[in-house]
């Protein structure tokens, strides 16, 4: 059997502290309104006004309410697509509520501006859809990507009713809608159009009235730091909130207002050019807002000190290699102020500490066989081990310990291979200055031991020589603890 080569694998990300700066950020109004008409065969017209660039989705919905059970329904939903476009978060059950209980087929990922849809529900026991009160036939939601006045119209080019309570033949049929006909004493159906904004119009910039400062986290984790005045005047402390929006879920939340305490957003590497929305609420109202990406505030505000505008330099680079290598917007580059040129580093140039093991021990009597070793990058870096631990070495490895220089470690389950288990063990939150440090990881069962000393720049340099020393993403990992070292020293 072939041996499976050990793979290294990176997941990117970071974050640091830039200094401390206050800047205030003024707010956009649209002045363009445009209309939403949505039409129908079966419905009066309904309109709708929104603003372009503001207005980020509108939900449209037909109603219906019919005389008697309908059996079958077959219709098409027609949209400008230069102006809107289904939304991903549509789906046949949320989209035809009642028409999903049957044979619904809906077409949501055309892309020519048509949303056709049919459903039936006849036959031996089957009763029809109940329209008997009025019910949603479709609501859609459409995410607004253009401007001008805009139509969304509903074509029902069938509905067919029955008069039998459980219909089993043609002629209990009723027809309501076809080619020619349109019976219309047979139901009543409504349209409606609900825009959502964007964002809330006209929330000024964050000031001084409540901020004290304001810039970036470079010590550990990359992230934007704000601190608040103790007694923003004119508001009542108690009342107020403090909301984070930005890229990554685990860092939104809202939370009580504290002055002169620091709060942070911490942001991968592949995301330092994503905004992040800090709101103030007063009594659940946004009072204040501002909108910010690492990328920016970096650009508009330069370091005059060299070592320091060279770490600011280092991470943008780093933050852009990582989003061509997760394809992360790449539209819009963290690095696009700045010289993007790497400096020329090979494997040769990276010099590991010593006393890092070039190979990993045999771990006998412990359970298990190292699967891959790589470099995890979130907001801080870490070191990451896989182990593969068979059905057969199962219980063996149930016993087996782990400790980082001296500190208890922990295994967990990171996936499967066939009845292998691949279980995980994270050396975490290494700053980008240490990423020279060198971790000793001690594994342990009865009289079985095994020491495993591992080092980031091991890891960049045989990465390198991997791949020929064609890897900008390592190469700039690599400038960017360079930086950090530079300006932070050891």
């Amino acid at each position: 059997m072939r041996a499976m080569k050990k793979t290294v694998s990176v997941l990117l990300s970071l974050i640091l502290v830039l200094g401390v700066m206050t800047i205030g950020m003024s707010a956009v109004s649209a002045t363009e309104t445009n209309t939403i008409s949505v039409t129908s065969d079966v419905a009066a017209t309904k309109t709708v006004d929104y603003v372009p660039g503001t207005s980020e989705q509108v939900t449209v919905t037909f109603s219906l309410q019919a005389s008697v059970p309908v059996l079958n329904f077959d219709g098409v939903i027609t949209f400008d697509k230069d102006v809107l476009q289904i939304a991903a978060t549509n789906t046949q059950d949320t989209a035809f509520p009642v028409l999903a209980t049957g044979n619904l087929v809906a077409n949501l990922t055309k892309t020519d501006g048509r949303l056709p849809f049919n459903s039936s529900r006849m036959g031996i026991g089957a009763n029809g859809f109940d329209f008997s009160t009025k019910a949603v036939l479709a609501t859609v939601v459409f995410n607004i990507i253009g401007s001008g006045d805009t139509t969304v119209n509903l074509d029902v080019t069938e509905m067919t009713g029955t008069t039998s309570a459980t219909p089993t033949t043609n002629e209990s049929d009723v027809v309501i809608i076809n080619d020619t006909t349109n019976d219309n004493t047979k139901y009543t159906a409504e349209a409606d159009a609900v825009v959502t904004p964007e964002v809330e119009p006209a929330i000024p910039a964050i000031d001084s009235t409540f901020l004290y400062t304001k810039g970036l986290d470079l010590r550990g984790d990359v992230g934007l730091l704000y601190m608040f005045k103790s007694k923003p005047a004119g508001y009542t402390v108690a009342n107020l909130t403090i909301g984070f929006q930005g890229p990554h879920d685990d860092q939104n939340r809202v939370v009580a207002y504290k002055g002169m305490s620091p709060f942070y957003y911490k942001l991968m590497a592949a995301y330092l050019s994503q905004p992040v929305t800090i709101t103030i609420y007063n009594n659940g109202e946004p009072v204040a807002q501002d909108v910010v990406a690492l990328n920016d505030f970096v650009n508009e505000h330069p370091s005059s000190n060299p070592a320091q505008q060279a770490l600011y330099e280092a991470l943008l680079n780093y933050g852009a290699r990582s989003q061509t290598a997760l394809d992360k917007f790449t539209d819009n580059m963290a690095n696009k102020y700045i010289d993007p040129t790497l400096p020329a580093i090979t494997s040769d140039d990276i010099a590991v500490p010593a006393g890092v093991d070039t190979a990993a021990p045999a771990f006998t009597g412990l359970g298990m066989t190292l699967f891959s070793e790589g470099a995890v990058l979130g907001s801080s870096t870490a070191i990451s081990l896989n182990f593969r631990v068979t059905s057969a070495n199962a219980a063996t490895f149930a016993n087996t310990t782990a400790t980082v220089n001296g500190e208890a470690a922990r295994f967990t389950q990171a996936g499967k291979m066939g009845t292998s288990k691949i279980m995980n063990l994270t050396i975490p939150d290494i700053p980008a200055k240490d990423m020279d440090d060198v971790y000793e990881v001690k594994f342990t069962n009865g009289s079985n031991t095994a020491t495993y000393k591992v080092c980031l720049l091991q890891y960049m340099k045989r990465r390198l020589a991997a791949n020929n020393n064609n890897d900008e993403l390592c190469v700039s990992m690599y400038n960017y603890h360079l930086a950090a070292k530079a300006y932070f020293g050891d």
